[in-house]
C-alpha cells in the first residue's frame, strides 16, 4: 500500500512538471511565477521515495520466500502422518481430515468433503452463492 501511495505521489509530481512545461511552452508570463526548481525537487524526491519503497517490498518478498522455504524444510522432516493435520496434528482425527491417511482397506483416503470449502457454493453445498466473488483482485492490484 505504501508503494502504491508513493507511485501516486510520483504521478502527481510528474503531472505538475508537465503542467509547468505546458505553461512555459505557451509563452504565458505566469510561467515566471512558478518555481520550477521546487517542482523538479519534488519530482526527484518522489522518484527516490518510490524506489526505496520498492526495495523494501523486494526485501519483504525475499524474507517471506526464505521463511516459507525454511517452513517447508522443517515440515518435510516430520513423519508423514503428522505433516498435514489440522488442529491437533498427528491425531487420527486430524490425519483423516487431511485426506492423507490409509483407510481400513489400506488404501489412501483422498475423499475429502470439499462441499464445505467450495467458494462457489452456499453452505448447503447445492445453491450457488449470491455474493460476488473477488477473482479480479489480482487484476486490480496489477493496475497499480
Amino acid at each position: 500500500m505504501n508503494a502504491a501511495q508513493k507511485a501516486q505521489t510520483l504521478a502527481n509530481a510528474r503531472l505538475e512538471a508537465a503542467k509547468l512545461k505546458a505553461v512555459q511552452a505557451s509563452g504565458d508570463k505566469a510561467a515566471n511565477d512558478i518555481d520550477g526548481a521546487a517542482i523538479q525537487k519534488k519530482l526527484e524526491d518522489a522518484r527516490v521515495s518510490l524506489e526505496q519503497e520498492r526495495a523494501k517490498v523486494a526485501q519483504a518478498r525475499a524474507a517471506a520466500s526464505a521463511a516459507r522455504t525454511a517452513w517447508i524444510s522443517q515440515r518435510d522432516q516430520l513423519p508423514a502422518d503428522q505433516r498435514f493435520g489440522v488442529g491437533g496434528s498427528g491425531s487420527d482425527a486430524a490425519t483423516n481430515l487431511s485426506g492423507t491417511s490409509a483407510g481400513s482397506d489400506g488404501r489412501e483416503n483422498l475423499e475429502i468433503d470439499s462441499s464445505s470449502i467450495d467458494p462457489t457454493r452456499a453452505p448447503n453445498g447445492n445453491t450457488p452463492k449470491s455474493t460476488p466473488r473477488h477473482d479480479d483482485d489480482k487484476e486490480l492490484f496489477n493496475l497499480l
